[in-house]
């Protein structure tokens, strides 16, 4: 599972994009002033500072003019060349982007930006990459499928980078039907085989979860929002399982696994809250504090026989009832 960090989708996309904003800007010869920065890239001079430390760390040769207080990067010097990446570096770089820019939207930009980098590698090196390539690779399983996303995906990045409502058609599973509501696209992340929008929703008037492959349509509007200053995805998750938090108090869930399935769980960090501890028995004792029991129960019937709720009674409840309609089929 991938877990969201804070505002992980959105953030982590203006970030990149304020980044290459400096860049471009520094590369220009001319000085700038951190207040020039921040206005160009709509952000508070503090920030500009930690991403002029950022990239410095980086190796770009940013310079100080004192007597002009101001930011440039000398002509003669640019981004590193893939002639200045090591065997390691290189390796990463394919790896990451490309299985992920095959299959995850909006990373394909970033696959086609490191091969286009790998590609002006010498040709032995090339060669070794790909025999490299073949033997080491990310399988990322089960995914929901891209080109449906990718239009919505634009629509809607459009909205939270210039904070506009989206009109959005969308086929509900919790009301059985499709509906029609305009959103306040707060932010976007990638988790559990999709993308997911969270934003403010004019029919459920609170913050709502959109899945976005079962976004019929997009349509962006000039109704400006505000995202609430202390919201964060991390803040609106809570200690929810995967993706759906809810209103309801926390719950403590313990649950038994046996061998030989409770190494699997083990070698795993499925929640932040989550403690666990071997039995003499072999079995493995699993506690967390969750948000929800809906997605706990699909989890826990994954494991079958190798699983026993202990605690709470309505989480045994649901696994029972699950067992018994189950049955029904058979």
């Amino acid at each position: 599972m991938v877990m969201p960090k804070g505002n992980r989708g959105s953030g982590q996309v203006r970030k990149i994009q304020r980044l290459f904003k400096v860049v471009e800007r520094l590369q220009t010869g001319r000085r700038h002033s951190a207040a020039e920065l921040a206005h160009l890239c709509s952000c508070s001079v503090r920030t500009t500072f930690r991403d002029i430390k950022l990239l410095t760390d980086a190796g770009l040769p940013i310079t100080h003019d004192d007597s002009r207080q101001g930011y440039w990067i000398p002509s003669e010097r640019t981004f590193p060349t893939s002639s200045s990446l090591n065997k390691e570096e290189a390796v990463g770089i394919f790896l990451a982007c490309d299985e992920l820019g095959k299959r995850v939207p909006f990373l394909r930009p970033a696959r086609d930006a490191a091969l286009k980098l790998l590609g002006h590698l010498p040709a032995e090196a090339r060669s070794e990459l790909k025999d490299i390539g073949d033997t080491i690779q990310i399988h990322l399983g089960a995914m929901v499928k891209a080109e449906p996303v990718e239009s919505v995906f634009q629509v809607l990045f459009d909205g939270l980078s210039s904070r506009t409502k989206v009109r959005v058609g969308y086929d509900s599973l919790a009301e059985r039907q499709r509906i029609s509501t305009l959103v306040s696209p707060y932010a976007m992340f990638f988790g559990v085989r999709a993308w997911y929008l969270v934003g403010r929703s004019s029919v459920h008037r609170s913050v709502h979860t959109f899945n976005l492959s079962r976004i019929l349509s997009a349509t962006g509007t000039t109704d400006p929002f505000t995202i609430p200053p202390r919201f964060t995805i991390a803040r609106f998750l809570g200690n929810a399982w995967n993706l759906i938090p809810t209103a309801a108090k926390d719950v403590r869930i313990v649950i038994r696994f046996l061998p030989p399935r409770a190494a699997d769980v083990e070698q795993v960090r499925w929640h932040k809250t989550q403690e666990t501890r071997w039995n003499d028995d072999g079995s493995l004792q699993f506690e967390a504090t969750v948000s929800g029991l809906a997605e706990v129960t699909s989890w826990v019937l994954g494991y079958g026989q190798h699983a026993q709720v202990l605690e709470p009674p309505a989480l045994q409840q649901a696994i029972v009832e699950h067992a018994r309609n189950m049955l029904k089929h058979y």
